[in-house]
């Protein structure tokens, strides 16, 4: 997850601030909580709306 994240900062300049690998590191934990928040609310809330989750991620990270 650490190296497709600070590829696609590297690939994406001015996308995210300083470097891309650093960025990578602070954000990797971010990331991978946010998979496995998603599949237990899918599973236990019976009109979890996965498309209004999955759109408000951008607006829960910087940008």
């Amino acid at each position: 997850m650490r190296q497709s994240l600070a590829a696609w900062a590297a690939a994406e300049p001015g996308r995210v601030d300083g470097d891309p690998e650093d960025w990578a590191a602070r954000l990797t934990p971010v990331v991978m909580g946010a998979g496995p928040g998603f599949m237990v609310q899918r599973a236990i809330i019976t009109d979890f709306d996965e498309e209004a989750y999955l759109a408000a991620l951008p607006e829960a990270l910087p940008h």
